[in-house]
């Protein structure tokens, strides 16, 4: 596995650079050691905090929980097999009803579910303001094309440190 980051959003981090005056040069947490001896470097859990997590969610400063839902208009009826895409974005994704494609770069998260499911929790959020926006892939080719519903309202929402918020939007137009 490789991963590259790179910074995209300085927005989306102002609330911890001031709230714990970061960057710092001090470590927070040594993983360096961690997994030594393990035959697999993950944690698994399939209800609440995985046995021997080296660092828990409730040991984190700040984290969150978003529980994001949606519903369709009533001139939309999602077909059972088809899917949609849940994204959260640190910057709106539209100016009006014109999809602004440069803040495409701004998703901070997504999850792509069946249509039948309109609800989902994610984890591990930092605080700050965030966009919330649901794709219903109606032609079923795995990306978002003409044709497709979306819900173009910039809903957004703020998380607070070590808060839960929630969010609703509804999916209202076929893309063109």
């Amino acid at each position: 596995m490789s991963w590259s980051a790179k910074l995209q959003d300085t927005t989306s981090c102002q609330t911890a650079t001031t709230g714990y005056s970061f960057p710092k040069k001090t470590l927070t947490k040594d993983f360096s050691t961690t997994f030594s001896g393990s035959l697999e470097s993950i944690f698994y859990g399939t209800n609440g905090i995985p046995a021997g997590d080296p660092y828990p969610e409730n040991a984190q400063p700040a984290l969150g929980k978003t529980t994001a839902t949606f519903s369709y208009a009533s001139n939309y009826t999602p077909i059972t097999g088809k899917k949609s895409l849940m994204i959260i974005t640190t910057q709106p994704l539209f100016s009006g009803s014109m999809l602004v494609p440069a803040n495409v770069k701004y998703i901070s998260r997504y999850v792509i579910l069946p249509a039948s499911s309109n609800s989902f929790t994610f984890n591990y959020m930092h605080p700050g303001n965030y966009y919330y926006y649901v794709f219903y892939d109606q032609d079923g080719n795995n990306t978002i094309s003409s044709g497709d519903w979306i819900s173009n309202t910039n809903t957004s929402f703020s998380l607070p440190g070590l808060g839960t918020a929630n969010t609703n939007t509804q999916i209202n137009t076929t893309i063109p």
